[in-house]
């Protein structure tokens, strides 16, 4: 039998990037309506806030400069808890960003920081 090699989180990116596609985010960042940045913000001002660090997904209300969503992928098997901390304290607190995801390419995990909950839809998790 073969053994194949494990998933990396290039995995993870794709799935996100066509989940995103899917649901009407403009993940071309070469378009002047791309609210979807990878490995940056949108403005120099806003990289400044990380400190050297690069988070893997900055959501941005369209066609505004307001961040409203950052993104942390994974590959599978590493912890989505810690994801969604560094998430939330690298990133999203120093935008001002109150969403947070972390997915492994199989879990989401989510983070509303106003509640300091997990997002849910009707009781269920999202």
């Amino acid at each position: 039998m073969v053994k194949l090699t494990p998933s990396l989180e290039t995995f993870t990116r794709i799935k996100i990037d066509n989940w995103l596609k899917e649901l009407g985010w403009d993940i071309n960042e070469e378009s002047p309506k791309c609210n979807v940045f990878t490995g940056k913000a949108k403005t120099l001002e806003q990289n400044k806030k990380f400190k050297g660090k690069k988070p893997d997904y900055v959501l941005y209300g369209s066609e505004t400069d307001k961040p409203v969503v950052i993104i942390e992928a994974k590959r599978k098997g590493e912890s989505i808890e810690e994801a969604l901390e560094q998430g939330v304290n690298l990133y999203a607190k120093p935008l001002g960003v109150n969403f947070i995801f972390a997915i492994d390419g199989t879990f989401v995990k989510s983070i509303d920081l106003r509640s300091g909950k997990e997002l849910s839809i009707d009781g269920e998790f999202v």
